[in-house]
């Protein structure tokens, strides 16, 4: 379970979601729309456990530059909107990433 603290990795991983969200994909869409600049195409699991990263301190994934720049482009969104963290994270706790 994730601590009280997060790290920039899990502010990444909750700010994917979020932005994910925000467009209104699947992760399956979301994936599509990467794999040209990922150079790869994520699976459903592998977007999942990316997303899910932020609520768990022992599977956290890191997240390269490469990836940010990837994320703000297709999401339209600046790379320092998946810096961004959130304000009160005991509530996105008891929410949980899959919102």
């Amino acid at each position: 379970m994730r601590s009280a603290r997060l790290t920039p990795n899990q502010v990444v991983a909750f700010n994917l979601g979020r932005a994910r969200r925000l467009h209104g994909w699947t992760q399956e869409r979301a994936a599509e729309k990467l794999e040209p600049y990922l150079g790869e195409r994520w699976s459903k699991a592998t977007f999942s456990l990316a997303e899910r990263s932020f609520d768990h301190d022992d599977r956290i994934r890191q997240f390269t530059a490469d990836d940010l720049v990837a994320f703000a482009a297709v999401f339209d969104l600046p790379v320092s909107f998946f810096f961004h963290v959130p304000r009160d994270v005991g509530s996105i706790a008891a929410k949980g990433a899959s919102e």
